[in-house]
């Protein structure tokens, strides 16, 4: 009797969610990787993105390092924690942690590099299709499973900078004329190399004047800029994230959070669910429900800062300043119950 044909799969995308959802579902199913970037190359600019422990540790990944130190600073006020306050971890380049994953999954599975899929037709010999492309999702839009207008965007525009840093000390700034939507942050690499950038979430953004403030702070802190970058990002309403064979993750299904920016957490978590979901045959739809639930909260917080002006940033730091609020991140402690009940803008 002949063997069982394995169902074929293609996952569209070897960002950090495709990669893990490629990974899970390798041992049950013939799986292979559409990627448009080359070998080896960079799928988006080398950066440090790091928490406080609000997001939670993301626990398939390791940590870069710890940071024990932050500060927070607005127009007028400003406070410093430390302790066990959060972690850090290099994302794209070369040596990124979604870079690394990629390299250890090509002795797996077949990574087919520098193919861009144009229609669904070039998948058609697949049984399964996880979109995992990016906010751009070319199989989200050909799906018709998103609407063709974001409801939110957000821009990252940063720099790597040569100085002199503390491993495990972060700066965040919240600030309008430095970065209106957002924040302002400081994040060595190494004792020589750090991220500078600002994250902001916003309609309309002069890209341009923010680009500049960075540039005036580090000529202020003597840094050498060595590179620059702008990493955009969008949120859409999503339709459905599961509809017949095919299934949309992380940025494709606007599965990241509009808050802050951190992405690696919702990638992975989306990654999983939807292998459970493939390998069980259970509803991806019912299972992100709590992870949606989450990200609902978030956008709440992140709308907040999207209207907010210098004094709600300085009320911000204020508050921040409580000594509950301090101790309890400096103790590694979840602090969202902090933004639940203070309402901060």
């Amino acid at each position: 009797m002949s063997r069982a044909r394995k169902k074929r799969i293609a996952v569209v995308g070897a960002g950090i969610a495709g990669l893990t959802c490629a990974h899970m579902l390798k041992g049950h199913f013939d799986v292979e990787i559409f990627e448009s970037t080359q070998k080896n190359s960079a799928s988006r600019p080398e950066q440090m993105e790091g928490g406080i422990h609000y997001c939670d540790f993301v626990p398939e990944l390791k940590p870069l390092y710890p940071i024990e130190e932050v500060l927070f600073s607005s127009e007028n006020h400003s406070v410093i924690w430390k302790g066990n306050i959060g972690y850090t971890y290099m994302i794209g380049g070369t040596e990124g942690i979604d870079a690394k994953l990629r390299q250890k999954l090509e002795k797996e599975v077949n990574i087919n590099y520098s193919r861009r899929i144009n229609s669904l037709d070039e998948l058609s010999d697949f049984d399964i299709i996880v979109a995992a492309d990016g906010f751009r999702s070319k199989i989200a839009n050909l799906a018709k499973m998103r609407p063709h207008l974001p409801r939110m965007w957000g821009v990252g525009i940063g720099s790597t900078v040569e100085g002199e840093f503390n491993i495990g000390s972060m700066e965040c700034t919240f600030n309008v004329d430095v970065a209106p939507g957002g924040y302002r942050y400081l994040i060595p690499i190494s004792r020589k190399k750090a991220t500078l950038a600002s994250a902001c979430i916003a309609r309309k953004l002069d890209t341009k004047k923010v680009r500049e403030k960075l540039r005036d702070f580090a000529s202020a802190r003597d840094f050498k800029i060595l590179n620059e970058w702008t990493d955009f990002e969008k949120w859409y309403d999503i339709n459905a994230y599961n509809r017949d064979n095919i299934y949309l993750i992380g940025n494709a299904a606007s599965l990241t959070e509009q808050c802050f920016g951190f992405g690696l957490k919702y990638c992975i978590k989306s990654a999983k669910l939807c292998a459970r979901a493939i390998n069980d045959r259970s509803d991806y739809n019912n299972h992100l429900r709590p992870l949606l639930k989450e990200l609902r909260f978030w956008e709440k917080v992140g709308r907040g800062f999207i209207y907010a002006d210098n004094k709600d940033y300085d009320r911000l730091i204020r508050l921040m300043k409580i000594s509950f609020v301090r101790k309890r991140a400096q103790r590694g402690k979840s602090i969202r119950s902090f933004f639940r009940f203070l309402r901060l803008f």
